[in-house]
């Protein structure tokens, strides 16, 4: 459910002069725990129970999620699929509005219940926006690239903006060379976007050779980017190089960002290809 808006201009015999298009109103759609999918997600009082039903009836809009924790579902391929245009927004009180939302008092977890290989997917996507929320317990183990990487959320040729998000908990694993990255967030191929005062926390990329890079983010772009973080924290994370994160292709725009108590077993806690690193001088450890 959406609605488009146009505006149509007609002389005085009612012959059709003009028609613009002013494109679709956003609707807002709100999730809490104890809400129920069988309603129509419109109010609070109203609210879906679930992230993905909410994801299914919005085409153009917001998702306000109430605080709690929320699966995109039992299987390892179950993930929360982002939609064009989409945004999701955590830190609610059951009420609440978008002037008292609190992220930090209000936490809104989507656990990937250490079974999900992407807690949140979004790919060839625009205008996506995640904010306010933890994405936590992602498990890319998968047999094939695409599942080994981005356990808590994997961004494919998109356009995206991720704001005052924790990654924390999220695994990526392989036993095949070159895989097992990203843990936290992976974002490849054909993407842009901002990703801005989030913190990578306690994320693990594992896999048999040095390849396997970043623990909290990897960042893999071509025909696309750059990619900025800024404001970012990258803490106890672990991965076989490149602890807290890793960069190559069209690179990314670090700014402000502190790397501290990252463990890896080559290299750095930051492996850059070609980025701008504004603000982290003193802060790298």
């Amino acid at each position: 459910l959406d609605y488009r808006y146009w505006v149509r201009a007609t002389n005085t015999a009612g012959v059709v002069s003009a028609n613009s298009d002013w494109g679709y109103r956003d609707l807002v759609y709100y999730v809490r725990p104890d809400g129920s999918d069988a309603a129509d997600g419109l109010s609070w009082a109203n609210a879906f129970q679930t992230i993905t039903n909410a994801l299914v009836s919005v085409n153009v809009g917001q998702i306000r999620i109430a605080a709690g924790t929320y699966s995109p579902g039992g299987g390892a391929g179950n993930t929360f699929n982002m939609k064009s245009r989409v945004k999701l927004y955590g830190g609610f009180t059951n009420g609440g509005s978008m002037t008292d939302r609190d992220w930090t008092a209000n936490p809104t977890i989507l656990d990937g219940g250490n079974t999900n290989f992407h807690v949140v997917k979004c790919v060839s996507k625009t205008g996506v926006v995640l904010d306010g929320l933890i994405i936590w317990g992602g498990n890319a183990v998968g047999s094939v690239v695409d599942d080994a990487w981005g356990a808590g959320m994997l961004i494919d040729g998109s356009a995206f903006a991720v704001n005052h998000c924790v990654f924390t908990g999220n695994v990526a694993f392989s036993s095949s060379v070159g895989w097992g990255e990203g843990a936290g967030l992976t974002v490849v191929n054909s993407s842009i976007g901002m990703v801005s005062n989030c913190a990578f926390v306690a994320n693990t990329a594992v896999g048999p050779d040095d390849n396997s890079m970043g623990g909290g983010v990897l960042v893999n772009i071509s025909g696309g980017g750059p990619v900025t973080i800024n404001a970012c924290s990258f803490r106890l994370n672990t991965a076989h190089s490149a602890g807290g994160a890793c960069v190559s292709g069209a690179g990314a725009v670090f700014t402000d960002c502190d790397f501290i108590c990252n463990t890896t077993a080559w290299y750095a806690a930051l492996v850059s290809g070609s980025s701008l690193l504004w603000g982290l001088i003193g802060h790298i450890n």
